[in-house]
């Protein structure tokens, strides 16, 4: 009896190390502004492409991980200060990136995006908060951080969207 229990307890504890899903991300920048650093998680990049008489070859729906470093201490701040208003009670301070799952569609030669999740976190890689709250569609304008993220998850997605 004692070995047939020893066995079930190994066999529970296996179950409880190997039964959470293990995924390596794999961050590759994408560009840098005055105060910020953004990255895609390629190995949670999705492109699953579409046909579109008026253009030819297009890509219908791309959903990646991004992140956001907030590099520059005053703009951090900024953000902190301003989080701290969105979410009461929970506490920002070193505040330092955000990782965020977004979803862009390509529809009638316009790029559409939302935010399925958003984890921040401190510079020693703590949570802070998530917020899994699905936004609502958005049109993403040219020449926006939102623009250079869904061309550069393209290219890395070895897709060609000829809207450009």
């Amino acid at each position: 009896m004692s070995k047939a229990i020893r066995l079930l307890g190994a066999l529970l504890i296996g179950l409880i190390i190997y039964s959470n899903v293990s995924y390596a991300s794999n961050w590759k920048w994408v560009f840098s502004s005055d105060t910020s650093g953004y990255y895609i998680d390629t190995s949670s990049l999705i492109c699953e492409p579409t046909y579109y008489a008026e253009i030819g070859y297009g890509v219908g729906y791309v959903c990646f991980w991004d992140m956001v470093k907030f590099e520059d201490e005053n703009y951090r701040q900024q953000q902190e200060n301003e989080l701290q208003r969105y979410y009461p009670g929970v506490d920002f301070s070193n505040f330092y990136y955000a990782i965020a799952k977004e979803e862009f569609l390509y529809q009638r030669n316009s790029i559409y995006n939302r935010i399925l999740t958003t984890n921040f976190y401190r510079k020693d890689n703590t949570l802070i908060t998530s917020d899994r709250i699905k936004g609502r569609w958005n049109e993403v304008p040219p020449g926006t951080v939102g623009e250079k993220m869904y061309y550069k998850a393209l290219e890395l997605g070895n897709y060609v969207n000829k809207r450009r």
